[in-house]
């Protein structure tokens, strides 16, 4: 199977350098958990959530801290390799697969879905956003939780 051209930008470039981007490695996984507990998120014995493109964990690690079984799901084998060493004895699986297909690499009923960062600007088009949604509506229990997020990128010119 040929690689994409997403996850091939992430193996051979972004990959390597992701997790450097972040900053403050401790502040961000911070934050994220801060914002998960913001929300009231109150699992239950066994309750699932499912990270699409979780790169090194900064949103599967903190959920799996407050109670989560967590599927983690990236194309990237670095930055899954990271979340693998990071994760310790918390119950996360680290999946390598395409975000497209995740209902084939989690059981169905998820109490929570996360598709953050800019997971879904690599989508090829609006339809796969679409058809990314419509499968997450699948997957997702009547009383689960999904969360999305889109980076806005801006840009300033300053004089000097």
């Amino acid at each position: 199977m040929a690689l994409t051209q997403v996850e091939s930008h992430y193996n051979t470039f972004l990959g390597p350098v992701y997790t450097w981007m972040v900053g403050d490695l401790e502040q961000a996984l911070h934050k994220s958990t801060e914002f998960f507990r913001s929300l009231a998120l109150q699992p239950n014995s066994g309750r699932i959530a499912v990270d699409l493109g979780c790169g090194f964990g900064l949103h599967s690690l903190p959920l799996a801290q407050l109670g989560f079984e967590v599927y983690a799901l990236d194309l990237c084998d670095a930055l899954l390799e990271e979340l693998k060493k990071r994760r310790g004895e918390l119950p996360i699986q680290a999946i390598h697969g395409d975000i497209v297909h995740f209902e084939t690499y989690v059981p169905p009923n998820a109490s929570l879905i996360v598709c953050m960062g800019d997971t879904l600007t690599h989508l090829e088009s609006k339809e796969a956003v679409s058809n990314l949604l419509t499968s997450i509506g699948r997957c997702l229990s009547a009383e689960g939780t999904l969360i999305l997020e889109h980076f806005h990128y801006s840009c300033s010119v300053f004089g000097i």
